[in-house]
């Protein structure tokens, strides 16, 4: 009976491990697709079965690969091919979408040592990333709901250091693709998302535990070898696959309290005793703050010294003690430098009140808890606000809000008067708590109740005897003996970290230091201050985040070696604290690169102060008292020189001169557009850029003209000039400081505040400005939304100027075409005859990377992103070595007197991608005519003699350019039509998809209408900016023999932005009904 028993256990135990590996075995298929993977497999396995499944999807993809590399190789060299082939949008797509998802699973499995590869996963993307996640993001909630991994953190993560590394917005691109993952993160969603996650994990936790019986069970019939195997197996500790419980993250926990975690009770002896405090809070928190020294507990202060009240606070309003939850309201009673929560003392008078404000000053009690304790920081806030906090807005309104209460929402914040007060209030809190766990170092090392003039000075160096440590000090101690009223006030933290103590005249140098300084401090003392130390003399290096809330807290910065580099702590310093003071010495090579770029002028504007010699001990000392009685305004008036590439005031009177301030302009104006677009303040500094600019360029105008004359070389022997009218450069800088003011306001209507202004810049009246931005903002209007917008860039989005390297796009114009981009349209090119770079449209451009694509040279070189460029594969080698010959002639023809002042104007002389520009004229007409036709004979004459027949090349007059154009073998000359087929032939659209703008403002743009046309007739939208007749009719007779009447014209560059302006403002219903043509590819 025994042993029928045993058996049918038998027959039961082998059944059962039948079909457990009968699930397994179906198990493992499913494993085999991306974020399927068993969460216990060790990352060996995950990482052979990822790079299985990505082999697949290369050969699949006819990708020929070797496979002896490593997974990581395996990325580099396939992701391309694979982000490539997913774009297409092809019957291939499916099958690359796959591999990008392996490629995926597996940088966030790694996402600890490997963010590279995920940066390079998000680079491939581009601009597909929206479409990407709309796809991708089921695949990991899948993975965590399902096998318990932490995929979709991961992945937050791993966005959220891409945006800080990169200066981008992909997480945010996340939630717009995707708008569940924010919501699991909020309110309701995130609470039934973690009530998913925590029962899957103990499902799964439950299902371990069971197998592991049954191996158990399994093993004793198996024998002690194959049991220890196993054992061994299961030991091995199982985490989560894609998790972040990773020590490698593992950061300090910073604990926001209304009170700090300690009581103080006063001994017999009259010494103060510190004790943990009471309280659920504490006894929960506390032992995890414990764990690191570096945690933070942020505590509000107050006072409570449990005094009775007195008879004329009897009759005060008194405040409610909980809020409509029940739960208690906290009240700040006199908040200074006293720990909030004091042990009851059996009896309490004014007198011991005043001793223990004497003895137990905030800062000792600090200082001695914190040396052995995580750090517990005091945050003073505003009564009012402290009580709105507490007893309004957080338990009024954020608690039951967030917890899903909406019954106990107090009523009073129906009224928005009320809720916008509170929610100010509660910001500046926060505020406060937050900066105040660095800020606060500054009363820890000033002393309590520092002076208001008191001044932090601040230095910090290797202990090495070239950095000028000793006759710092001598210079110190002399400033205090020669401006002996600034003793009491003003405290130098010196940080000088020991090296090299084993080398006798290091270590010789750094003991005669320290005496210096212990003899300071031994000096230097204060009667009505006995506490204050004028010098904090520290030997230990400080942690980065303790650096920074020096950097923070100091008034004056001190670097000055005697011959060193020290450009990073200097320029730390003031990018850390731009309000601060700084002390340079002559040796520090950061003065060096200060006073070349005009920082210090012997006989003009001095932005900080410089010794020149470190052993002239006075003037050392006058350098430290002049620092210390510096106003705050002027401190801060300096504060361009540290936070970006300021433009100074100068006399242009080169080219040189005139370019390079241009050129400075630009990277000022790629700033401004930036911050604007990403909802960054801008700062005031950026107006005083470009005012100076345009002040500069003002002042070297002619009188009363906008008329400059430059030499043409810095030599002053040689007399050659040029003449400019920048009236169209100084417009531009006027636009874009007056941009900056209404972008600045509050007002929701800014923007339509700024495009009214423009009208003063329509060249007939502000009357047929606003019929023009009118006709044209109704026209993007009827087409609501652009799958496509073709546009050119000279003379349509910008106006024409003196000369192209001048041609820099305002801010404004930046802003608003990128934004118009964003949300009016799908793909956007800008097509210009310019070359892309050596002076190109790339060079001029302000707008950030991702808004346009760029077809320069009328659309033969395309630049889409630093990773996708392509060009006209039909120019052979010959033909471009044939054009270099003729360009170099040319050169020689503008190298000469007669005819080198047209490299100055307009477009100059320029080499494209396919043909050849030069200026004859500029668009104020004031080059003679007979030079302009002596240049074109010229010109002509070169041609006819390299090329007699006229077989290669063809020479057309503009208005103020002559254009050489290579033929292709069947004589046609290439042309913006041309472009943007090379466009969509390169990215796979097809024009027939949607509504197409074009945008132009010359006969060289009609072929982009022409081609689109061709392809969309009904849906084709073109808006001009021309006076000129015969070309408007141009237009219209091109749009009529397709059946188009969707033409608008403008007069000038300001009204279509305008338009696009306010098109972009009005609120767009995407995407209306249409009836389409059959799709079918250009």
């Amino acid at each position: 009976m025994a042993n029928d028993n045993f058996d049918n256990h038998k027959l039961l135990e082998n059944a059962e491990g039948s079909n457990e590996e009968k699930v397994t075995e179906l198990l493992e298929r499913l494993y085999d697709q991306p974020f399927h993977r068993k969460i216990r497999e060790s990352t060996k396995s995950n990482e052979n079965r990822m790079k299985r499944n990505l082999l697949h999807s290369l050969k699949a993809l006819n990708y020929a690969i070797d496979e002896a590399v490593d997974m990581g190789q395996m990325v580099d060299l396939g992701l391309e091919v694979l982000a490539q082939t997913w774009r297409r949008r092809d019957a291939e797509s499916e099958i690359a979408f796959q591999g990008l998802l392996t490629v995926l699973e597996y940088c966030l499995n790694r996402s600890a040592a490997g963010y590279a590869s995920f940066e390079q996963f998000i680079n491939a993307l581009g601009y597909n990333t929206v479409q990407f996640w709309r796809y991708a993001v089921p695949y990991i909630y899948d993975s965590d709901l399902t096998y318990g991994t932490k995929f979709r953190d991961l992945l937050l993560f791993s966005l959220t250091l891409y945006d800080i590394n990169n200066a981008k917005n992909k997480l945010r691109e996340l939630y717009t693709s995707v708008p569940g993952v924010r919501k699991s993160l909020l309110g309701v969603h995130a609470k039934r998302f973690g009530e998913r996650f925590h029962h899957l994990q103990r499902r799964l936790s439950i299902s371990r535990e069971a197998e592991k019986l049954r191996r158990l069970r399994r093993s004793i019939s198996r024998g002690p070898s194959e049991s220890s195997v196993n054992s061994r197996e299961l030991s091995k500790e199982v985490i989560a696959s894609g998790g972040l419980a990773s020590t490698h993250f593992q950061q300090r926990v910073i604990n926001v309290s209304n009170a700090p975690p300690v009581s103080l009770k006063r001994e017999k002896t009259g010494e103060w005793e510190i004790k943990q405090g009471s309280g659920g809070l504490v006894s929960a928190v506390d032992p995890v703050m414990s764990k690191d020294k570096e945690n933070v507990w942020l505590a509000n202060l107050g006072m409570n010294l449990h005094r009775k009240p007195k008879k004329s606070r009897d009759n005060q309003n008194i405040q409610p003690t909980t809020n409509t939850l029940g739960l208690p309201l906290l009240k700040q009673a006199n908040a200074d430098v006293l720990f909030h929560v004091l042990a009851d003392e059996p009896k309490s008078n004014e007198q011991d009140t005043q001793h223990v404000r004497e003895e137990m000053s905030l800062l000792g009690v600090l200082h001695n808890y914190n040396r052995g304790n995580y750090k517990l920081n005091p945050v003073i806030v505003q009564e009012d606000d402290y009580n709105v906090y507490y007893g309004g807005i957080s338990n009024g309104l954020l608690w039951p809000a967030l917890h899903n209460l909406e019954e106990y929402i107090v009523k009073e914040y129906d009224e928005p008067k009320v809720i916008r007060e509170h929610w100010y209030a509660y910001v500046r809190v926060n505020y406060q708590f937050a900066i105040d766990a660095v800020r606060n170092s500054r009363p820890q090392i000033m002393g309590v109740n520092a002076p208001l003039d008191g001044r932090l000075f601040f230095s910090v160096e290797r202990f090495d005897y070239t950095k000028g440590i000793k006759e710092k000090l001598l210079a110190y101690k002399n400033y205090f003996e020669k401006y002996p009223e600034r003793i009491g006030k003003d405290v130098l933290y010196q940080v000088a970290v020991i090296n090299r103590r084993a080398v006798d005249t290091y270590r010789v140098y750094q003991d005669e230091c320290i005496l210096l300084a212990e003899g300071i401090n031994k000096v230097c003392t204060c009667p009505t201050r006995p506490n204050w130390k004028p010098l904090i003399f520290q030997t230990e290096g400080l942690p980065r985040k303790e650096l920074i809330a020096c950097y923070l807290a100091m008034d004056i910065g001190i670097v000055t070696p005697k011959k060193d580099g020290m450009n990073l702590v200097a320029k730390e310093m003031l990018l850390c604290n731009p309000n601060a003071g700084l002390i340079l010495s002559t040796g520090a090579g950061s003065e060096v690169q200060f006073s070349r770029a005009g920082l210090y002028q012997e006989n003009g504007e001095q932005c900080y102060k410089r010794i020149i010699n470190l052993y002239d001990l006075d003037s050392y000392s006058d350098a430290f008292y002049q620092a210390a009685i510096q106003d705050l305004a002027i401190r801060r008036a300096n504060d361009p020189s540290w936070t970006h590439e300021v433009i100074r005031s100068i006399e242009v009177k080169t080219l040189e001169d005139f370019y390079t301030i241009m050129l400075q302009t630009r990277n000022i104006r790629r700033q401004i557009v930036e911050r604007v677009l990403k909802g960054f303040p801008v700062r005031s500094h950026f107006g005083i850029s470009l005012k100076n600019a345009l002040d500069s360029l003002t002042r070297s105008c002619e009188a009363n003209t906008t008329m400059i004359n430059l030499r043409t070389s810095s030599d002053e022997s040689i007399m050659d000039y040029a003449s400019f009218d920048i009236k169209n450069e100084l417009d531009e800088f006027e636009k874009d400081l007056s941009f900056l003011k209404f972008i600045a306001s509050d007002n929701v209507y800014n923007i339509e505040q700024f495009v009214d202004t423009l009208h003063a810049y329509h060249p007939k009246s502000s009357t047929a400005f606003k019929e023009e931005v009118a006709e044209a903002v109704g026209l993007l209007c009827d087409a609501d939304h652009f799958q496509y917008f073709f546009t050119d860039r000279d003379g349509t989005l910008k106006s024409y100027c003196c000369n192209y390297q001048a041609s820099i796009q305002p801010a404004y114009s930046a802003i608003i075409q990128a934004q118009f981009a964003r949300r009016c349209a799908q793909t956007c090119a800008i097509i210009t005859t310019s070359p892309l770079m050596g002076v190109g449209i790339l060079d001029v451009s302000t707008m950030p990377e991702g808004y346009y694509y760029y077809g320069a040279s009328a659309g033969r070189e395309w630049f889409i992103d630093p990773r996708n460029k392509f060009h006209d594969r039909s120019i052979t080698a010959e033909q471009l070595q044939f054009l270099d010959k003729v360009y170099d002639i040319i050169q020689e023809l503008l190298n000469t007197p007669e005819y080198k002042y047209f490299k100055c104007i307009g477009s100059g002389l320029q080499k494209h991608y396919g043909h050849i520009t030069i200026a004859h004229q500029d668009i104020y007409n004031s080059v003679p005519i007979q030079q302009s036709n002596a240049l074109l004979k010229k010109i002509n004459e070169i041609v006819n003699e390299i090329d007699g027949m006229r077989r290669s090349l063809v020479v057309n007059q503009g208005s103020t350019d002559i254009k050489i154009y290579l033929k292709n073998s069947n004589g046609i000359v290439f042309n913006k039509g041309h472009g943007i087929a090379l466009l969509v032939e390169n990215i796979r659209c097809k024009l027939s998809d949607g509504n197409i703008l074009v945008c132009g403002d010359s006969e060289s743009d009609l072929p982009m209408v022409e081609v689109c046309l061709g392809r969309n007739p009904r849906n084709v939208y073109t808006i001009w900016v021309t006076e000129r007749q015969d070309l408007k009719q141009k237009v219209r007779s091109l749009c009529s023999r397709y059946g188009n009447k969707n033409v608008a014209f403008v007069s000038c560059p300001e009204v279509l932005l305008g338009a696009m302006a306010q098109a972009t403002i009005r609120e767009i219903s995407i995407i209306r009904p249409r009836h389409k043509l059959p799709s079918k590819s250009i």
